[in-house]
């Protein structure tokens, strides 16, 4: 349920059928994995990124590209010098102030909490009740309300997204070899390169209140951009 309408599913599959050999990696915590979501932050993602880079650039030589989507692209980013990377996609990739983060996100004292009482509301399909900025962070971490809702956050993880600075990491691009996609505002289902610059700031957060958008349109038309970045990158 992590995987919101089996988008990044949908996309391993059209890849796959335009020649590529396409991996999807389960981070702990997640989906099928016996561990509780208690055990994920930050630290976490970063080792299994890299225990995945590991893995498999053992079976490439120069042509790892990887593609990620909230805050899994943002954590990417911070390995577009590793040498076994050719190119990274974002989709939504997480970029949100410090500070509004902060305010979004309440503090606790408890080891863990339900995510319900972090992103509280009842509306999953018009999200009327839920505040709004509090739910531009969770569609930028990724998720939607009814993914995590009955799942406990540790404090820890919490603590570190108050203080998760993406924007210096999306910006750079030593190798010109990134790509950060978001879906268009106006809810059509198309899709928009998005240029995190030395002169642009941080994404609104109205930006992410649709970084989420239930419409298979959007998955059709993110499959032929990134199958033609990736063939441009590879020839």
């Amino acid at each position: 349920m992590c995987d919101v309408d089996y988008l990044m599913s949908t996309l391993a599959r059209g890849l796959c059928q335009c020649g590529f050999f396409v991996a999807q990696v389960e981070m702990r915590g997640h989906g099928d994995d016996p561990e509780e979501f208690t055990i994920v932050d930050l630290d976490t993602l970063r080792e299994d990124i890299q225990t995945a880079l590991a893995y498999y650039g053992e079976f490439t030589i120069d042509n790892l590209y990887c593609i990620g989507r909230g805050l899994s692209a943002a954590l990417l980013a911070e390995c577009l010098d590793n040498v076994r990377i050719e190119g990274i996609a974002g989709i939504a990739p997480y970029c949100i102030y410090p500070e509004h983060v902060k305010q979004c996100l309440p503090s606790i004292k408890s080891e863990s909490v339900d995510a319900y009482e972090i992103f509280t509301g009842d509306d999953y399909v018009d999200h009327a009740d839920f505040d709004e900025n509090a739910l531009a962070v969770l569609h930028a971490l990724g998720a939607l309300p009814y993914n995590l809702h009955g799942m406990p956050i540790s404090k820890r993880f919490l603590d570190q997204l108050v203080c998760f600075d993406a924007l210096p990491a999306l910006r750079q691009n030593p190798k010109n070899n990134a790509l950060w996609l978001f879906p268009r505002v106006d809810g059509s289902g198309e899709v928009e390169t998005f240029v995190f610059g030395e002169h642009r700031n941080y994404p609104t957060l109205n930006r992410y209140r649709h970084a989420l958008p239930r419409n298979p349109k959007f998955a059709k038309a993110l499959l032929p951009v990134l199958q033609d970045w990736l063939q441009v990158s590879y020839i």
